[in-house]
C-alpha cells in the first residue's frame, strides 16, 4: 500500500476566504483549479461537499514528486473569475490546471483568458471528462489554452510539469493534445488504481465528510453519461487499499463518505463478493463511519444479504439512478431497465433504515404531457415526490455522448457547442412541453434552498429513527409538490404555455415550501 504521509506536506485545498489563503512567503509551482459555476446555473441538490477528487489525486501525485501545488476550490469557496486570477497571480505559479464541467465551461475559458493576459508566460492545461470529449474544438478555437490532457492524468502530470519547470517544451504524449498535435490521440487510463497515492485532503475545512472513489469507469451505457464514452470498463481498487484510505481519513476526523463511483456495484456475483468483502473489512476495522454508494435498481438483484451487510458496515444513504418513470423515455436514456423494475426496487428499500436519493430527469426531448403525468405518478407511488427537484430536472445533453448523437439523428439539434451552458441547445418533439421545461429549469433556483432544507430534514429524521415525524414532513411536502405539478401540467392542455400562470403557480409553491422549510433548521453535523 502506498505511504501517504506526503499528503500533509504539499497538497493543500483552499476553502478559506480568498484573501487569507496565502500568508507570508507561500508560493506554488502549480495551481489546480475547480472553476466556479455561475449563480444562475442550476445544479441538483446534494448533501455532499464540492470536493474535486480528480484534482485531489493530481495534487497528491505532484506532491509525491516534490512539486508544490495548491487545489483552489472556487466552486466551494464561491469565488469569482477575478478572485481565481488574483489568487493565481499571488501564488507565483506559472502552471495552471483547470478541470471544467459543461456547466462551467464558459467560466473556465474566461479564467484561462484572464490568466494568459495577467501571466503571459504561464501554461494553461485543461482536463476532465468534458474537456477530453471536446479537445479538438477547444484546441482549434481557444489559443489561450496550451493543451488538453485526455482521460486520467496522474501518471503523466508529473513529466508534463517537470518539463515545464525545467524550461522545456510541453511533454509530448498520446494523451496530451496541443494545437500542433491533435491526431492519433487516445484517452489515458490508469490500469492499477492501487498504484496511486491517496488524494490530497484538507483536514482543516470544518467538515466531517469526504468524497471517495472505490472504482473508475462504468460497464453501463446510459445515453446521457460521459463515462461510457471514455471509460467503458470497470477498474476497482482492492478492499485493503480502500479501507486503508478510509482509516487514514477517519483518523483525521472524517466520519461520513460519499462514494462517487459511477456504479458502486452491479448485479454481477463478483460485485456482490466485493460488497461482502468490503463490508466485512469495514466491520473488522471497527471504524465509526458511514457511507453512501451510487447504484442502479438492478445492482442488488434481489440480494437482501448484500443490502444487510452493507448496512451493518455503515451504509446510511443510497443513491439510485432511476431517471424516469415511463418505459419510452427509459429506452431513450438507454437505462435497460423498466419503470416497473425501478419501482419494485424502491419498494424493496422502503422499510430499510436508509436515506434514499434518486436521480430523476422529468424533462427530455421526448417528453409530453402524458409522460409528465406518468413520471408524476411514479414519484408519488414510490414515495419520492416529497422533493421538489425531480419535478424541475431537465436532461443535459453533453457533446459526443449517445444522447447527443440521438438528438442529432432526430433533427432536434444543430451543433452543440463545447462552451454552451444552456441545457436547451436541443428542441423538444412537443413544443409546449419544451416551453414548460425551460420555465421549470429557470424557476428552480428560486426554491432550491427550501427544497434542500426539506431534503436534509427528511434525511436527518430518517437517520435518527424519528419515522413518524419523517412521515408527516414527507406527506406535507408531497402534497405541495403534487398540487403544483398537477397545476402546471393542466395549464399546457391547450397546446400553449402561459408564462404568467406558471409564475403564479411558482409563487404559491414558494409560499407553501417556505412554510414547512422554516421548521427544518438542523445541525450542520448531521452525521456525527
Amino acid at each position: 500500500m502506498f505511504n501517504n504521509d506526503i499528503l500533509t506536506m504539499n497538497g493543500e485545498t483552499c476553502t478559506k476566504n480568498i484573501s487569507t489563503v496565502l500568508s507570508g512567503d507561500q508560493s506554488f509551482d502549480v495551481v489546480l483549479v475547480q472553476p466556479p459555476t455561475k449563480k444562475d446555473c442550476v445544479a441538483g441538490p446534494t448533501l455532499a461537499t464540492t470536493e474535486n477528487l480528480g484534482l485531489a489525486y493530481l495534487s497528491s501525485s505532484l506532491s509525491s514528486s516534490g512539486i508544490s501545488n495548491f487545489v483552489l476550490d472556487a466552486e466551494g469557496g464561491q469565488y469569482t473569475e477575478d478572485d481565481v486570477v488574483n489568487f493565481c497571480r499571488q501564488s507565483e505559479a506559472k502552471i495552471f490546471c483547470i478541470s471544467p464541467a459543461a456547466i462551467n465551461m464558459c467560466t473556465s475559458i474566461a479564467i484561462s483568458k484572464k490568466l494568459k493576459n495577467a501571466i503571459p508566460a504561464s501554461t494553461v492545461l485543461f482536463g476532465g471528462h468534458h474537456a477530453t470529449l471536446c479537445y479538438r474544438e477547444i484546441m482549434s478555437n481557444e489559443d489561450h489554452i496550451d493543451a488538453v490532457v485526455l482521460g486520467e492524468a496522474e501518471d503523466i502530470i508529473v513529466p508534463i510539469v517537470t518539463a515545464l519547470l525545467e524550461g522545456k517544451p510541453l511533454y509530448r504524449h498520446s494523451s496530451v493534445a496541443t494545437r500542433d498535435d491533435l491526431e492519433n490521440k487516445q484517452v489515458n487510463v490508469i490500469k492499477c488504481l492501487d498504484s496511486l497515492p491517496y488524494p490530497a485532503r484538507n483536514f482543516d475545512d470544518g467538515s466531517n465528510e469526504s468524497r471517495l472513489l472505490t472504482t473508475r469507469g462504468c460497464i453501463c451505457s446510459c445515453s446521457f453519461c460521459t463515462t461510457p464514452e471514455l471509460f467503458p470498463s470497470l477498474r476497482r481498487r482492492t478492499v485493503e487499499n480502500i479501507v486503508g484510505e478510509i482509516s487514514h481519513l477517519a483518523s483525521n476526523g472524517k466520519k461520513h463518505f460519499w462514494l462517487n463511483d459511477d456504479l458502486f456495484i452491479s448485479g454481477h456475483p463478483l460485485c456482490h463478493k466485493f460488497a461482502n468483502d468490503f463490508s466485512l473489512a469495514l466491520i473488522k476495522s471497527k471504524l465509526d463511519i458511514s457511507f453512501r454508494p451510487m447504484i442502479r435498481a438492478d445492482s442488488l438483484n434481489g440480494r437482501h444479504d448484500t443490502l444487510k451487510i452493507l448496512e451493518s458496515a455503515g451504509m446510511t444513504h443510497v443513491f439510485i439512478g432511476i431517471e424516469s418513470g415511463n418505459d419510452f423515455e427509459l429506452s431513450k436514456l438507454n437505462k435497460k431497465l423498466s419503470s416497473r423494475e425501478n419501482a419494485q426496487f424502491l419498494y424493496f428499500l422502503k422499510d430499510e433504515p436508509l436515506v434514499t436519493q434518486i436521480g430523476f430527469i422529468m424533462f427530455t426531448p421526448w417528453s409530453s404531457p402524458d409522460t409528465l403525468r406518468e413520471n408524476m405518478r411514479f414519484l408519488y407511488d414510490t414515495g419520492q415526490a416529497y422533493r421538489a427537484f425531480p419535478f424541475f430536472r431537465v436532461l443535459s445533453v453533453f457533446p459526443h455522448t449517445m444522447a447527443h448523437r440521438l438528438v442529432l439523428e432526430e433533427g432536434l439539434i444543430g451543433s452543440l457547442s463545447y462552451c454552451s451552458e444552456d441545457p436547451f441547445s436541443y428542441r423538444f418533439h412537443c413544443s409546449v412541453t419544451g416551453e414548460l421545461a425551460r420555465a421549470q429549469h429557470l424557476a428552480y433556483p428560486k426554491i432550491a434552498v427550501l427544497d434542500n432544507a426539506i431534503y436534509r430534514k427528511v434525511s436527518t429524521l430518517r437517520l435518527l429513527g424519528l419515522l413518524s415525524e419523517e412521515y408527516e414532513l414527507r406527506r406535507e411536502s408531497t402534497q405541495i409538490n403534487m398540487k403544483f405539478f398537477k397545476r402546471i401540467i393542466k395549464i399546457t392542455k391547450y397546446n400553449q404555455f402561459p408564462m404568467e400562470d406558471h409564475a403564479l403557480a411558482l409563487d404559491d409553491l414558494y409560499y407553501d415550501l417556505s412554510r414547512i422549510a422554516s421548521l427544518c433548521s438542523i445541525s450542520s453535523e448531521v452525521y456525527s
